[in-house]
């Protein structure tokens, strides 16, 4: 698959080759198709605006694993302007639940129709941003949608949380007075949050999903100056990967990280985040928050090596962290081992034992309550715990708050 600029259209993941035309066509399946600094579809305010009649071609979206859980459409819209059996525009409703309270319906295979909308020409054949059909209203043709992301305000006394429209495990939640009071900050600030798929990562190597946020001023102007944007405080986020990816693709599931993008278009480890598999989540609280992010694991080369045991040791991050009052500390054992996991404070005094046992291989939790080795209650604070298992060490921090 072959990855578009990065400053041509993001999202594209799928190719289709439409029987009888011999013409390619170019399927945006996330939410951004960029015009000019300008997104496109979400926000259509510089695009020219056309009225075009014809015949409406639907094509199903072919279910790509666990992609079509994902997909921005699950059709795809081709209108016929010049009766020739080609088509000549890709139309853009926006994701496949988006309804319209007027009772605006999306055409049928074969309907003739009236379609007023946004032209984009990076796409083969031109993309139609539908405002009207047969002159009922499908969205506004200023400004973004509202299933594309949420409105910031300066002044808010509340956070603000920004879902992926295709996923709402996947999230960013911003606290009330991260904005500045300064000239350089506007009133409000729009904010997306937006799955993408990795071939269209403007840098290969991310992973196995990709992640984009955007934050704009009015009239959809972008302030992600060098790829990053910072706050006065900081944003909690959540990255949800399906179950169905993971099995698919045969990735260690206990191997998974999250990545960003950094300044020079290297990928970087994000500190501090934190895996559950259990929620199937990766979630992480940073400043600034990075344009693009992405998930990345291990391949299981075989059926062999996906039902063997761990090759080796992984201990994970505690969660949640902080905590109150417990939190589960996972790790895995490649083969039968002699295992230590204890506490230390940060005066590196040994204040728990949580384990000190020959164990089996394979995955073992354990709950800690943040009891000392007497079993009283120990202070808030940073702590560490640590694994040795077979000669070997590993150490990872963990925070309560009382």
């Amino acid at each position: 698959m072959r990855k578009l600029n990065k400053f041509a259209a993001l999202f594209v993941a799928v190719t289709f080759v439409l029987l009888g035309s011999g013409h390619a066509f170019a399927q945006g399946m996330g939410g951004h198709g960029w015009h000019n600094g300008y997104h496109g579809m979400d926000w259509p305010d510089t695009l020219s605006t056309i009225t075009v009649s014809g015949t409406v071609r639907v094509d199903s979206l072919p279910h790509l694993g666990f992609m079509h859980n994902l997909d921005y459409q699950q059709a795809l819209y081709f209108l016929d302007s010049t009766g020739d059996g080609i088509a000549d525009y890709l139309l853009m409703f926006g994701p496949w639940w988006y309804q319209p309270a007027n009772g605006a319906q999306r055409p049928n295979n074969g309907d003739t129709v009236t379609i007023t909308g946004g032209v984009m020409t990076t796409f083969t054949p031109s993309m139609l941003v539908v405002f009207t059909i047969n002159g009922v209203t499908w969205r506004e043709p200023i400004g973004p949608p509202a299933w594309s992301g949420g409105w910031m305000h300066r002044n808010a006394t509340d956070s603000t949380r920004i879902y992926c429209p295709t996923d709402s495990s996947s999230w960013m939640h911003i606290p009330a007075g991260a904005m500045g009071m300064g000239m350089m900050w506007p009133d409000s600030i729009f904010c997306q949050f937006e799955w993408m798929h990795p071939d269209s990562l403007p840098v290969n190597g991310g992973g196995f999903m990709g992640f984009h946020t955007e934050f704009t001023r009015m009239g959809g102007h972008g302030m992600m100056n060098g790829g990053m944007m910072n706050f006065l405080r900081s944003t909690r986020m959540s990255f949800h990967y399906p179950q169905q990816l993971i099995d698919e693709s045969k990735i260690n599931e206990a191997s998974i990280q999250l990545f960003y993008l950094d300044s020079n278009n290297q990928w970087q480890v994000v500190s501090g985040a934190q895996l559950d598999t259990q929620s199937n989540t990766v979630t992480v609280t940073q400043n600034p928050v990075r344009s693009y992010y992405a998930l990345r694991g291990t391949t299981i080369t075989s059926v062999e090596e996906q039902i063997a045991l761990p090759s080796d040791f992984v201990l994970q991050q505690n969660y949640p962290n902080p905590f109150n009052p417990a939190t589960t500390i996972s790790y895995e054992l490649h083969i039968a081992s002699r295992v230590n996991l204890s506490i230390f404070n940060v005066r590196g005094e040994q204040v728990a034992t949580l384990v000190n046992a020959q164990q089996p291989g394979g995955k073992h939790v354990v709950r800690w309550r943040g009891i000392d080795a007497e079993g009283k209650s120990l202070a808030s604070g940073i702590y560490w715990y640590r694994l040795e298992v077979a000669g070997m060490t590993a150490t990872k921090k963990l925070i309560m708050m009382k």
